[in-house]
């Protein structure tokens, strides 16, 4: 059940056209650690739609901080974007490290390219503040963009 569970979710990964081989292949290795529950290190968060998994979020603790998060990853179905999924899984993901930390803080990193446009926009409508850029980080032209936000708090620029 597991390998086609990682296995669905690594198509539907490849179906959205963002992500390159050598991404898919680090997915394959923390999904394969995230099934076997949060004491991997990573927690995997699935939403369904009629009985089919429509998306999903991998996250986990930030190594060598106190309550920090980072999210991994957050895939919705190419005909299933749009529609609150991303929405979803994320309130979810930050109602679980509410209850497990009274102040935490989410990080995400994403990229520059044009077709990371839509997640980046995503994450500002979701109350991300966009901390830094590194550019040139991933490739040429491919900068590092990173997001955070503090869960039940809300971060402010102020912050």
């Amino acid at each position: 059940m597991d390998q086609d569970l990682i296995s669905y979710l690594i198509s539907i990964t490849q179906n959205t056209g963002v992500f390159k081989d050598h991404e898919i292949k680090v997915l394959d290795e923390v999904l394969s650690a995230a099934v076997n529950g949060p004491e991997s290190g990573y927690i995997l968060l699935t939403e369904e739609s009629s009985g089919e998994i429509t998306g999903f979020t991998v996250f986990g603790r930030t190594s060598c901080t106190d309550m920090t998060w980072d999210m991994f990853w957050l895939v919705v179905a190419n005909e299933k974007q749009g529609k609150g999924i991303a929405k979803k899984l994320l309130e979810r993901a930050e109602k679980y490290v509410l209850s497990v930390d009274r102040f935490p803080v989410f990080r995400v990193e994403t990229s520059s390219r044009n077709d990371y446009a839509r997640a980046r926009a995503f994450y500002d409508k979701s109350g991300f503040l966009r901390s830094g850029t590194i550019p040139d980080f991933y490739a040429k032209d491919d900068d590092l963009i990173i997001y955070y936000k503090k869960p039940g708090i809300g971060a402010t620029a102020e912050e």
